[in-house]
């Protein structure tokens, strides 16, 4: 380990030769608000190519305030001597050719500026940059710290002069905005008891009241059969060559007046098992030959692609409507006519 150290301290002025150094000096490391302050400048190492350089100051005026770190976007009240920084806040020189006493090109000069804000501030390094406007790579010493103190005359030397007797405590005449810790509260109970009132009262009358209730009106089976059989007629589908479409909403039509009619499950059920069902009541059997007849010409029709003659279509229609007529139920001979009133 300790040949490493001697191995870096012997290679480290390598390092640096060859890279521009910038080193800050302060006048003093303490002044009031309002007070001169002189900066000095050192750059050492310059090359003959770098001699002329420009230098920014303009890293100095937003400096962090150590001395109040809760400051967002702190910017330093700052006041140059020399007014060429003031205005451009950079310098443009031109480094004479002559060498150092370590025989390197260096440049030194004092600037006098003063701070007009209290805190603590670390003094940045410029920045360099060259004629081109390439900035330089720099080798910066130690930035000193300097602390920025209130003026001597901004407070009384003796601070017992501004120490006054206790004065007594003045009662202030009550308003009624005084009594809004006890006043609020009562109303916002005085709501709340309204709102409950109301609600109940609202129920009650809502559970005494009791909407008319309209009777159910039930139309007849057959009424609606013919009426959707003349729909059908009056369509003429079968003209169009729907011929699967009219023999599926005929025997619909006659399935449904089957169902509501007799109440068997005729919708869900084929034509022999509607057959069955309508021979176990009191069913005239004279119906059966052309019921069933206008079924199973249907179902040829919707699963075997059938094509039956164009007179047959017109036939069936006649067929249904004169069962529903004559099948309809005897108390139900009226219902159209008062339902029409």
């Amino acid at each position: 380990m300790r040949h490493l150290v001697y191995i870096c301290c012997l290679f480290f002025p390598m390092l640096l030769n060859g890279q521009i150094m910038s080193t800050i000096i302060l006048s003093a490391d303490s002044v009031m608000v309002g007070d001169e302050l002189e900066l000095t400048l050192n750059i050492k190492n310059i090359s003959v190519s770098q001699r002329d350089l420009n230098i920014d100051f303009s890293s100095i005026d937003t400096i962090e305030n150590l001395g109040f770190e809760d400051l967002e976007n702190f910017k330093l009240d700052l006041e140059w001597a020399n007014r060429n920084i003031e205005e451009s806040r950079s310098l443009g020189i031109t480094v004479e050719p002559k060498k150092g006493p370590s025989g390197q090109i260096e440049w030194s000069e004092t600037f006098k500026f003063t701070i007009w804000d209290m805190g603590v501030f670390q003094i940045p390094h410029p920045l360099i940059y060259t004629n081109t406007g390439e900035q330089v790579e720099v080798f910066k010493g130690q930035m000193p710290t300097l602390l920025v103190n209130a003026p001597m005359d901004s407070a009384p030397l003796d601070t017992t002069q501004i120490i006054h007797d206790i004065a007594p405590i003045q009662l202030e005449a009550k308003t009624w905005q005084d009594h809004l810790y006890w006043i609020i509260p009562l109303a916002f109970l005085l709501l709340v008891l309204l709102a409950i009132l109301f609600g109940m009262r609202r129920k009650l009358k809502m559970g005494n009241y009791q909407a008319p209730v309209e009777p159910e009106v039930i139309i007849p089976s057959h009424i609606t059969a013919l009426e959707k059989l003349n729909e059908l007629r009056s369509s003429e589908i079968w003209k169009t060559g729907d011929i699967k479409e009219f023999q599926s909403s005929l025997t619909f039509i006659v399935r449904e007046y089957l169902e509501n009619r007799y109440d068997i499950q005729a919708l869900e059920s084929t034509t022999g098992e509607i057959m069955e069902d309508l021979k176990k009541m009191s069913f005239d059997q004279d119906y059966v030959p052309p019921l069933k007849n206008i079924l199973q010409i249907a179902d040829l029709v919707k699963f075997a692609k059938a094509d039956p003659p164009d007179e047959i279509h017109e036939e069936f229609l006649n067929t249904a409507e004169d069962f529903v007529n004559n099948t309809k139920e005897s108390e139900a001979i009226n219902d159209k006519d008062e339902l029409a009133e």
